[in-house]
């Protein structure tokens, strides 16, 4: 199971790393020309994020051993990748992941390309997109109490509302301002569903001593949803425009209530 997922992470890596260089595309012509000024200089922008992605799943993931109580023990792969409510949601997890990064990772160019916006003045425009994310993660404990301590309501309204807000913005976004407002929207949906992935629903382990363990879990579906869409994101945008990534959005999101309408053990709190 270790060498499956060192073997998933590499995957992702390679797959982004070679769809971002193909020559011509968009990515790059606009990002992979553009170096960071820093002791790693020499390497492109677009191989640090796949890498850093692959290496923190990893990190995360790999360790064979988990020290609890002081005494080390086995890693629980067998039974929590057999556990119905861990199997039930890694896919939404996922599926949340290709959002959530994705938005950080093409709005300011997408503000440029679509709106004529300059870099200096896109800052202005996409500070709301992070703001209402941080607000959105403040506002999540209060939300899931408010939910009576279950993560699927929430999950629920976060993809009906990213789905929605997608639609929007594939065929609505008439200038930079309703676009902002349209990602925030999502931003804002994905970031409760993020800590409702990483945070609460690791919870419901704690008897069983396993919290980090599924968190990591968790994460890793996160990243992993993440460094696959990327790649074919990449390709979508050069292709067909950026509707086609909100649209596909939208279709995930569906696909999200579709898988989480049929898990009845997020339905409980146990």
């Amino acid at each position: 199971m270790k060498k499956l997922f060192r073997a998933a992470s590499c995957i992702c890596f390679l797959a982004t790393l070679i769809i971002w260089f193909l020559p011509g595309s968009y990515s790059y012509n606009y990002l992979g020309g553009r170096c960071i000024t820093s002791l790693f200089a020499f390497f492109p922008a677009p191989v640090l994020l796949p890498l850093i992605l692959a290496a923190l799943a990893v990190l995360y993931i790999v360790p064979a051993a988990s020290k609890e109580g002081g005494k080390a023990q086995a890693f629980p792969w067998k039974a929590l990748l057999t556990d119905k409510k861990v199997r039930g949601i890694l896919l939404p997890a996922m599926f949340h992941g290709t959002m959530k990064d994705n938005i950080s990772l093409w709005m300011t160019v997408y503000i440029m390309d679509s709106f004529g916006v300059d870099l200096e003045k896109s800052a202005y425009y996409v500070l709301l997109i992070p703001a209402v994310g941080f607000l959105a993660r403040l506002l999540a404990p209060e939300l899931y109490r408010m939910a009576k301590e279950k993560e699927k309501p929430l999950l629920v309204w976060g993809f009906a509302a990213s789905a929605a807000a997608s639609v929007l913005l594939t065929f609505f976004a008439a200038s930079a301002w309703t676009a902002i407002i349209y990602l925030s929207l999502i931003y804002m949906a994905v970031s409760v569903m993020n800590g409702c992935f990483l945070s609460f629903f690791p919870l419901r382990f704690t008897k069983e001593g396993s919290v980090a363990s599924v968190s990591g879990i968790m994460d890793f579906a996160t990243y992993l949803g993440t460094g696959l869409s990327a790649a074919l994101f990449g390709v979508m945008i050069d292709a067909f425009g950026y509707g086609s990534m909100f649209g596909a959005w939208a279709v995930i999101c569906v696909l999200g209530l579709l898988l989480l309408s049929k898990n009845r053990e997020c339905d409980s709190t146990e």
